[in-house]
């Protein structure tokens, strides 16, 4: 029988072709490896790097315990009162994503109920501190509402809370 040379012998190198798996070109259903991002024919792109940026982005959007900031679709702000029995004002936000209330109180000791007072009345009156809610509410009737809410849901009290107004809202990346 002869010999058969194999192919580091004849000092050529070719690829095998054949492919377990492949995904095939859109453009001219050329199959191609799995992980190329182009056709190795006729070099259309198979895969979009974007499509994995929006994947997460979308994620991240459907997760109320992640941080984000939308536009403000719609905005109602009323004189509620506590369970305790405080002056409170509760804010009802609607954006892109999700619907929620928040109360905010004037008049606390917790830091993170002060700071979110002041965001309020700086986003809506005009930059200022409302003395009371009662002049927030009759000034909101000839001003304008918050343009965009950075907020996140609380795991420990299961709250919406609001850390800003008036930022950048999220933007879909690609």
């Amino acid at each position: 029988m002869g010999q058969v040379k194999s192919l580091t012998e004849r000092g050529v190198y070719e690829r095998c072709d054949y492919r377990w798996t492949c995904k095939e070109c859109p453009k001219c259903d050329e199959p191609n490896d799995i992980a190329a991002r182009f056709c190795s024919s006729c070099k259309c792109e198979i895969v979009d790097p974007n499509d994995r940026l929006r994947r997460d982005f979308h994620k991240i959007k459907k997760d109320p315990f992640s941080v984000s900031t939308d536009a403000v679709l719609e905005w109602d702000a009323q004189k509620s009162v506590s369970a305790a029995g405080n002056e409170t004002l509760l804010c009802h936000y609607k954006t892109e994503y999700r619907k929620f209330k928040v109360w905010y109180m004037q008049d606390s000791r917790a830091k993170t109920a002060v700071e979110g007072w002041e965001s309020l009345n700086k986003a809506v009156y005009k930059g200022h501190i409302a003395p009371d809610i009662d002049t927030f509410l009759q000034h909101i009737n000839k001003g304008s509402p918050p343009r965009t809410v950075t907020y996140y849901r609380d795991k420990k009290s299961d709250f919406t809370r609001v850390l800003a107004h008036n930022l950048p809202p999220d933007r879909v990346p690609g």
